[in-house]
C-alpha cells in the first residue's frame, strides 16, 4: 500500500505546510523502512516485523519520530503530524493486510490485498492529487 501511504504523507504536508515533504514521505513508510534496515542488518523478519507494524509497536515508532522532530524542528504541531503520519502506516495497512495486535498477539486486519480491485480503490482515494502539495 505504498500509494496509501505516500497520499497520507501529502495529505500530511497540506496541513503542515512548513513540515518539509520529505520527512512526512520517510514518516509514512517507517515501518517497512526499519524491516528493511533489518533484514539488510541480517535479523530475521519474525523479529522486527512484530515491533514495526503492530499498534504498540507502530505507537512507539511513531513517538520516537515525533520526539525526533520535535528536537530538530522545534515545531509542535509539525512532530504531532510527523508522528501522526508514522502510526498511519500500522492503520493503513490493517486495511489491506494481517497485523499482529501485538508481539505474540493474534493478527488482525481486513486483508484486501487478494482483492485487487478494492485494494486498487482504496489506495487510489488516499492518492488522490486533489490533496495538493
Amino acid at each position: 500500500m505504498y500509494m496509501g501511504h505516500v497520499g497520507i504523507a501529502l495529505a500530511g504536508k497540506r496541513a503542515a505546510p512548513r513540515v518539509p515533504l520529505w520527512v512526512l514521505v520517510v514518516a509514512s513508510l517507517a515501518s517497512d523502512l526499519l524491516d528493511g534496515c533489518a533484514g539488510l542488518a541480517g535479523i530475521g523478519d519474525a523479529t522486527i516485523y512484530p515491533m514495526s507494524h503492530s499498534l504498540p509497536g507502530g505507537l512507539g515508532l511513531a513517538l520516537v519520530a515525533a520526539l525526533a522532530y520535535g528536537a530538530f524542528g522545534r515545531e509542535k504541531q509539525g512532530a504531532a503530524l510527523v508522528g501522526f503520519v508514522t502510526f498511519s502506516h500500522v492503520l493503513t495497512d490493517l486495511i489491506t493486510s494481517r497485523l499482529p495486535a501485538w508481539p505474540g498477539g493474534p493478527d488482525i486486519g481486513l486483508h484486501l490485498y487478494p482483492y485487487d480491485v478494492a485494494d486498487f480503490a482504496i489506495e487510489g482515494a488516499l492518492i488522490n492529487p486533489s490533496c495538493g502539495v
